[in-house]
C-alpha cells in the first residue's frame, strides 16, 4: 500500500496518470524507424532535434 501519491510541482496529484508533456511530438513513423535500424550512423532523429530545440530556448 503506498504511503503517498506523487504530485507534480503545481500540487496536483500525478500517480497513475503521469504529467502532460511541454511540448507533444509525433513518435517515429515506420519509414523512420527503418532508417534508423538500417542507416544508424547517417539517421537524423527528428524527435531528439525537436528536443534540442525546444531546449535551446530556455
Amino acid at each position: 500500500m503506498p504511503l503517498m501519491a506523487m504530485k507534480d510541482a503545481t500540487g496536483q496529484v500525478i500517480e497513475g496518470i503521469g504529467i502532460k508533456p511541454d511540448i507533444e511530438v509525433t513518435p517515429p513513423t515506420d519509414d523512420e524507424l527503418f532508417q534508423m535500424y538500417y542507416s544508424p550512423s547517417t539517421f537524423i532523429d527528428r524527435v531528439f532535434n525537436q528536443a534540442v530545440e525546444y531546449l535551446s530556448t530556455k
